[in-house]
């Protein structure tokens, strides 16, 4: 893993706890996460879980599989 995917996880995982614990906007957790741009962080959150921020937020119950990275069903933890 080289060191911009290491902060882009690190990013991403960020926003998944926001989108979980927090009523923000997409957007404002996007910037939280530091994304400025939304549109990006959308096609990056996708890419990396296979669901959109909003659909993740709408059923935080499934998360990426490990191995994968891909969405499946899994609990997520905080």
């Amino acid at each position: 893993m080289t060191f911009p995917e290491y902060v882009s996880k690190l990013r991403m995982e960020k926003a998944k706890k926001l989108l979980i614990a927090s009523s923000l906007s997409i957007a404002e957790v996007a910037e939280q996460a530091g994304y400025s741009d939304y549109f990006y962080f959308n096609k990056l959150f996708k890419k990396m879980f296979g669901i959109s921020p909003t659909k993740f937020r709408k059923d935080p119950i499934r998360a990426e599989c490990p191995s994968t990275g891909k969405f499946s069903g899994h609990k997520v933890r905080l």
